[in-house]
């Protein structure tokens, strides 16, 4: 909430301030949001500085296994480009997969999928409340509105499974395996045990295959990149991929799913 800034500059430890803001129109948690009025009473704990040390390379040095400067600025720059690139690649994989669902027709879904992904729905407008120390309440719309994103979740969910079942794209649990054990210093965790307390099995192989059906679908679309100040001016992707195919999904009186797809999906 950038409108806060302004507010807080020249607080000091102890002081309290009730403020009254607005949530930007991007904001990025929940965009439904955009543009409520919220009132927020701040209370500074502490005041600090952070004096950084000289980048020198005796400091250098004694922070990592390089011994200079321009090599410790090399390999950074390295691990930052592929870090983009696979954040690149999974929005692009994610917008794909939106265009695949919004050009997919649906008749009805099963409502133990339903009921799974509202738990979902809820759970985060919880975690989201309190990491940022508001009432969930603030972050619900309407019945209708929440109908609707619910139902976007299910409609994804469809098409990850159908398309999963028509290509044959399964997550091994030697696949699940390797990702937790590759993953624990990312989590924070110290053994796979640690981290399946925490985080089920199925929502890590879920996510798994999520991704694997995004790479089929970027492996068969049509990619034009743009920058990224054009993407996130409400860029919505219209021409940054294609897929000429659009999924079917039909559930019959056993709710089962059935769908018809061309080849590539």
């Amino acid at each position: 909430l950038q409108d806060a800034e302004s507010e807080i500059i020249g607080m000091k430890a102890d002081d309290t301030k009730e403020m009254d803001l607005t949530i930007p129109e991007n904001y990025y948690f929940d965009d439904s949001l955009a543009g409520q009025k919220i009132h927020v009473t701040l209370t500074v704990n502490s005041v600090s500085e952070i004096k950084c040390p000289e980048l020198t390379d005796e400091f250098v040095a004694s922070i990592s296994d390089f011994d200079t400067v321009d090599a410790y600025k090399e390999d950074l720059k390295k691990s930052l480009e592929a870090s983009a690139d696979e954040n690149n690649e999974y929005t692009a994989g994610s917008d794909a997969l939106t265009q695949v669902v919004e050009n997919s027709t649906f008749k009805g879904y099963p409502d133990d999928l339903y009921n799974k992904c509202k738990d979902l729905y809820d759970q985060t407008n919880q975690a989201y409340a309190e990491m940022l120390g508001l009432d969930v309440s603030d972050f619900e719309g309407t019945e209708e509105e929440t109908k609707a994103a619910v139902e976007s979740m299910v409609y994804e969910d469809m098409v990850i499974t159908s398309i999963a079942e028509k290509e044959k794209l399964t997550v091994s649990d030697d696949e699940y395996q390797k990702y937790v054990e590759d993953n624990l210093d990312t989590y924070g965790m110290s053994s796979v045990e640690e981290f399946e307390s925490t985080y089920s099995k199925d929502s890590v192989m879920e996510e798994l295959l999520r991704e694997k059906v995004q790479k089929l679908l970027l492996d068969n679309a049509k990619i034009t990149e743009v920058s990224e100040e054009d993407y996130y001016q409400e860029y919505e992707g219209g021409e940054e991929f294609s897929t000429e195919d659009v999924i079917d999904v039909t559930m019959d009186e056993t709710e089962d799913v059935s769908t018809e797809a061309a080849s590539e999906a």
